[in-house]
């Protein structure tokens, strides 16, 4: 399932991060989407910088299966949370 983080217009293009659910390893390839965004490579969310992490572990948007894998110390992700807290 995807989610959107905004609202979407009709006519607008949408982009998706593949980062928010690769767990490759050492698999990565050249991005060139053209977006402002683009980091230019896609590999695994492990490899992204921490706030980019953070953010998409707060809107909730990392498989279960990531969180459980990596950042298993993090409890209770969605909107309210608190990514720094650990149990």
């Amino acid at each position: 399932m995807l989610v959107a983080i905004k609202d979407i217009s009709p006519e607008q293009e949408i982009t998706w991060d593949y980062s928010t659910t690769m767990d490759e390893d050492d698999w990565e390839m050249n991005g060139n989407c053209g977006s402002n965004n683009c980091r230019g490579k896609i590999k695994d969310l492990k490899y992204l910088p921490p706030e980019i992490q953070q953010k998409y572990l707060t809107l909730d948007l990392v498989p279960e299966y990531i969180v459980r894998k990596y950042f298993p110390h993090l409890r209770n992700l969605g909107p309210n949370s608190n990514v720094h807290q650990s149990n």
